[in-house]
């Protein structure tokens, strides 16, 4: 069975039962085929690019297996940045890496598809540049057109599959905290 056909029974976190609503900051990446210290060092490279005076983004790294590590988000932070942390580590390492991600979709504009799980992944065929696209649990799929700042209609290029681990494993996992 290959890595992200893993069945899991409970991949994402759980609804806060004091509110009702999913609990806030379930992004979650796995990248595949990396090198634990490039994967370190364009994880600390991408969080010196968006470090503002009052704005830091913090990354976990928690080795999973050989060559697989998940990144989890102590902290919430925009999702633009991170669908450009998708971007940037498919492409800045000199690794052959496969980043997958999944999320809770916020609302970036009217029509968009709000509050529903999703998986982040590139097009890697999409050209004059990768794009970023998104499949939520019901099969839509998504291109994030970052000029507009707006999700975009696409025809589905991959099926939702949930996370070859589940969120809360990932989290109460020993890691390195990125933060700079």
């Amino acid at each position: 069975m290959g890595l992200f056909s893993r069945k899991i029974t409970n991949p994402l976190p759980p609804v806060n039962k004091k509110t009702g609503s999913l609990v806030i900051n379930d992004k979650l990446l796995i990248v595949v085929s990396v090198n634990a210290e490039e994967i370190k060092s364009l994880v600390t490279q991408f969080c010196k690019l968006y470090r503002r005076n009052d704005y830091a983004i913090e990354i976990k790294l928690h080795p999973v297996e050989e060559g697989i590590v998940a990144l989890t988000f102590p902290n919430d932070f925009d999702f633009v940045v991170f669908f450009y942390l998708v971007k940037h580590l498919n492409y800045a390492g000199q690794s052959s890496v496969k980043v997958l991600g999944w999320c809770t979709l916020p609302p970036i504009g009217a029509n968009d598809p709000v509050s529903k799980q999703a998986m982040i992944y590139m097009d890697e065929n999409y050209l004059p540049e990768k794009t970023v696209c998104i499949t939520t649990q019901d099969n839509s799929c998504w291109k994030i057109d970052f000029n507009k700042n707006q999700y975009k209609p696409s025809v589905l290029l991959q099926p939702f599959s949930n996370p070859p681990y589940s969120f809360i494993e990932i989290k109460h996992r020993e890691g390195y905290l990125i933060s700079v």
